[in-house]
């Protein structure tokens, strides 16, 4: 199931194979190892399926697996808040973001094509456009609102290519239990 910023895999039938096979530590650590496994690849994809300006969105994306002595569930998820803007994007004529929130973007690249910006100064000049870095990053804040911005689609993306995946991981972890039983 993928959400905004957030894959998880649950898994049933687990509970009733260890209730039959009478042992939690025979199946606990394959199913474990099958969730590690499945959501490593996953932060993979969705750090892969994103672009990277400085990397925090990408070092952002963990994963965790259930506690429980037979793990029932794993996530691989975003801690940021921009996560949400980031997966679905923006819609047009929606408030615009705050103008604090894209300073730093402005002073990276400069606020579009056809914008100079002075190495002294720290100045944009366009004619009619923005003269300093505060200006620049209201007017592209405002044009954000009124235009919205197009997601990336890195966790959609992510579930979907590792959807087809999935059955890799589950045949080994019945493997590894198989193996597990026959040293009984």
């Amino acid at each position: 199931m993928a959400s905004a910023g957030n894959i998880t895999v649950e898994t049933i039938g687990f509970q009733a194979l260890a209730v039959k096979l009478g042992s939690t530590k025979m199946i606990g650590p394959p199913i474990r190892k099958m969730f590690h496994g499945a959501t490593d690849e996953l932060q993979r994809n969705v750090r892969s399926n994103v672009h990277v300006d400085t990397g925090k969105f990408q070092r952002s994306v963990v994963s965790t697996v259930s506690r429980a002595k037979i793990p029932l569930t794993a996530k691989t998820y975003s801690k940021l808040h921009q996560a949400n803007p980031v997966e679905y994007g923006r819609g047009a004529g929606l408030t615009p973001p705050p103008a604090q929130a894209l300073t730093g973007w402005v002073r990276r690249h400069g606020f579009g094509v056809g914008v100079r910006q002075s190495v002294k100064t720290q100045r944009f000049s366009r004619r009619g456009g923005a003269q300093t870095i505060e200006q620049a990053t209201y007017l592209l804040a405002r044009v954000i609102g009124r235009r919205g911005i197009r997601g990336e689609k890195a966790f959609k993306q992510a579930a979907t290519s590792f959807h087809g995946k999935l059955d890799r991981f589950i045949v080994q972890a019945v493997h590894d239990i198989e193996a597990e039983f026959g040293k009984r």
